[in-house]
């Protein structure tokens, strides 16, 4: 199949790692990205250096991009602005509403100068009201501003950070997600809306069970360290007898009979501190000691294999070495060997997408010098060698006086570049709604989906495409409904995470073991535009409705397959679970402090950030004839794409290593940066940026010694004097009542009928949008089985009563 977004030209002005990486999720999908930059410099990305090797980042985020050198300040710059402008469907930007107010290109969309794209702007505190913001705007701080940071670290010790530029990748992934939804609707001949997005929403929202919790139950989520239980109440990370760590995870009562029965046979499951749930909570620490000294005379290779025999839930914790040389992640096709402009090789990971086998776009271009491709402005329409030279002449358009060696030439870019203007002519361009225009019709509006995901993953993308406007079905089995729904607190009998994950969905209950009800189901996908899964590999054949036979009654439909491991390995019939692809992407050991084992992060990041890479490449599918295709994700993969900078040193035999909170890209102890938390007088946990040069104002004082004499305003205060950016580190109580997440509607207020109003995340990313949307939606399982049966698929009475008697629904 050809790529999903070939039709679509994006304009990269950012200057900060999440344009960058959406810029790069939108070259992964076909996208053709032209990043703009100023002369000399180029953009701010490329000094983003790493050890060993200064160019590594823009070598990972700047492939299959192209490069122009504009300096916008030029005399002659105002046409060449408005020739890009008038051509490209997207830009992508980070620069706020200070920053609109600065930028030629912005200012010229703003004054209905130029033909409007639409915009995503990635600004770290968000694009709306941003002088409510009284701490330090920068993406690095977005987990302790979301809750994430105050849930991951070890009970006894300071909140640790993650390594990795998690905020930054899941709010690009969020905010491309929205935007493609709009230009979907704008192709439609609906009126779209620009994108804007803070760092830290998307993490927020992915976190989302927390502020509801805190204010129903008064309980703020806590630290566990690696004690990250379900509902089962089993999961943790063992050493093993060569080294190792593993973890195991048990998400139901089934998983955890056969964990504890292969440690320690039948005994050990019947044994009353750990046969149900609510015992082993009580008597956690005693199961783990079984657990550990079990693993500790064993290797990783025969623990993998006993738990693959007996359909155990568990997964080594790989470095990125142990990535590079698994042959599991060979076998999915994982990782790839890239030429950098320079003429280097590094590795890298692949587009974490596949379409109906097919892996990404199938095309791979170096990262640009920059300037380098200048000359495919000679394909966009109007442009001609007199106009290309009068720019070159005002110094708008720069030259390279040489260029860099191995640098890549446009080649066929000229041509593909005008091939990208002649496939819009007939397509439709609404309007862009302006922020003041009022609501607008959401951009999904009209797209059926189907969900029959459980748990996390699959319900988490179709919670998201719901939020865009999408009318999602979600099917339940009537005996044994979504585990989600007895997942977490309960207040009323009503599991709070429930209530957040299916807002907007209509519940219906259906029997797919039943002809009855796989004819039902049919009839759904027939009236469909998506279906979402996230059972294991071979479920669908079983039920007796593969994906082929569901094409015949929906060919336009998009399939979205969400599993452990991936449909396309020998493999793919293991369990899988958020915990366990955490360890296979490499965060793990990049997380935490050097003396204790690797840590988990303290939330199902895993599930969610595969749940959003999925919904985004639904969106991306549904904006042309591209839209019938199967889209194959393994857990991992997501976090894998987004922790690929690890690589960069494997072939140098120096992987990296955790080091606390130090730099959020894992180079921090390398480049004399940390952010280490201190707790002060009022319990309240401060972050801190600091550089290599700053001490602490009293001699011979650590910072813990000092934040432990002031409460945390007095702190954040004397920070700021001494020129040290900090911010308190938020939990579900502060964010609720935070006065900017407010102001933003990053927290909004649901009114349920039992449960009272308590705070909510609010939607991301930000859109007009109509009013009718629910913030809380705790639906019993098939509430919504007479409005699908009956109005949507236009059942009589008579059958309806029929599959209700029968229990087929």
């Amino acid at each position: 199949m050809t790529a999903p977004l070939g039709s679509v030209l994006a304009l990269d002005l950012s200057q900060n790692v999440g344009g960058a990486f959406a810029g790069s999720l939108l070259a992964d999908f076909g996208a053709t990205v032209l990043v703009v930059e100023q002369p000399e410099a180029g953009t701010a990305v490329r000094r983003l250096v790493a050890p060993d090797a200064a160019d590594a980042w823009w070598n990972y985020v700047g492939r299959n991009k192209y490069s122009l050198g504009i300096d916008t300040r030029a005399s002659g710059a105002t046409t060449l602005i408005d020739t890009l402008l008038a051509a490209a469907d997207i830009v992508i930007t980070d620069v706020g509403p200070r920053g609109w107010r600065g930028n030629r290109w912005l200012r010229r969309i703003q004054s209905g100068a130029s033909r409007s794209p639409l915009v995503l702007d990635l600004y770290a505190s968000g694009k709306d009201r941003p002088e409510l913001w009284r701490e330090g705007v920068s993406e690095i701080f977005a987990p302790a501003l979301t809750g994430m940071l105050n849930m991951t670290g070890w009970p006894d010790a300071p909140p640790s950070s993650v390594e990795a530029p998690v905020a930054e990748s899941m709010a690009a992934m969020m905010g491309v997600m929205g935007v493609l939804a709009n230009l979907r609707a704008r192709r439609s001949g609906q009126a779209a809306a620009r994108v804007s997005i803070a760092t830290h929403e998307a993490v927020q929202r992915m976190v989302e069970w927390q502020m509801p919790l805190a204010a129903l139950t008064g309980t703020v989520a806590r630290r566990n360290g690696n004690n990250f239980p379900m509902n089962a109440g089993i999961s943790n990370m063992p050493r093993t007898l060569d080294g190792h760590y593993i973890t195991f995870s048990a998400a139901s009562q089934e998983v955890a009979v056969r964990l504890l029965t292969m440690i320690g046979g039948d005994q050990l499951a019947i044994d009353p501190r750990f046969a149900t749930a609510d015992a082993r909570r009580i008597h956690m620490d005693a199961l783990y000691e079984q657990i550990d000294a079990w693993c500790a005379t064993r290797t990783r290779g025969d623990i993998l294999q006993q738990a693959a025999l007996a359909d155990v839930v568990a997964g080594p914790i790989f470095d990125a070495t142990n990535i590079a040389s698994d042959p599991e992640i060979a076998e999915r096709g994982n990782l790839q060997r890239l030429h950098a402009h320079d003429g280097s090789r590094f590795l890298a990971s692949t587009p974490a997408l596949r379409f109906s086998g097919q892996s990404g776009t199938g095309r791979y271009r170096s990262a640009p010098a920059v300037g380098a491709d200048n000359a495919l402005l000679s394909g966009f329409p109007g442009v001609t060698q007199r106009r290309l030279s009068a720019w070159r002449r005002s110094g708008a358009l720069w030259q390279p006086a040489k260029a860099a060696p191995g640098s890549s030439s446009p080649g066929n870019a000229t041509q593909r570049i005008a091939q990208l203007m002649q496939s819009r002519v007939g397509v439709a361009q609404a309007p862009v709604a302006t922020p003041t225009a009022g609501p607008v019709s959401l951009p999904l509006t009209g797209l059926v989906v189907i969900e029959l995901g459980t748990i996390i993953a699959g319900p988490f993308a179709g919670s998201l495409l719901s939020d865009l406007g999408a009318t999602v079905i979600k099917i339940e089995n009537p005996r044994q409904p979504d585990g989600l729904r007895q997942s977490g607190a309960k207040v009323a009998g009503l599991s709070i995470w429930w209530g957040v994950q299916a807002r907007n969905k209509k519940c219906i209950s259906l029997d797919l073991k039943h002809p009855r009800g796989q004819d039902l189901f049919r009839q759904l996908i027939a009236r469909a535009d998506v279906l979402i899964e996230n059972f294991r590999p071979g479920t669908l054949e079983k039920l007796g409705c593969p994906v082929e036979s569901l094409r015949t009654l929906r060919p336009t439909l998009t399939v979205l397959s969400i599993s452990g491991y991936g449909h396309d390995v020998s493999h793919a019939h293991r369990p899988g679970f958020g915990k366990i692809a955490e360890g296979l992407s490499g965060m793990l050991p990049l997380t935490g402090v050097p003396d204790r084992p690797p840590l988990f992060t303290g939330f199902s990041l895993a599930d969610t950030s595969t749940g959003l890479l999925g919904a985004l490449a639904v969106c991306a599918l549904q904006l042309g004839d591209q839209s019938s295709a199967k889209i194959d994700l393994a857990l991992y993969e997501s976090l894998l794409r987004v922790m690929e900078f690890q690589f960069h040193r494997v072939d140098l035999g120096k992987p990296s290593l955790r080091q606390g909170s130090n730099h959020p890209y894992g180079w921090g102890h390398d480049l004399g940066v940390s952010m280490p938390c201190v707790r002060c007088a009022d319990e309240v946990w401060v972050q801190m940026r600091i550089e290599r040069y700053q001490r602490p104002p009293a001699p011979h004082t650590e910072w813990a010694d000092w934040a432990r004499t002031r409460t945390a305003g007095k702190a954040l205060a004397a920070l700021k004097k001494l020129g040290i950016a900090a911010v308190a580190v938020r939990d579900g109580n502060s964010l609720a009542n935070d006065r900017y997440f407010r102001a933003r509607a990053d927290v909004e207020d649901a009114n349920h009928p039992v449960l009272g109003v308590f705070p909510v995340p609010g939607f991301f990313p930000k859109i007009p949008r109509g009013p009718e949307v629910e913030r809380f939606n705790a639906a019993s399982v098939g509430e919504h089985n007479d409005w699908v049966y009956r109005k949507f698929l236009g059942l009589s009475d008579d059958d309806y009563r029929a599959l209700a008697s029968d229990g087929i629904i």
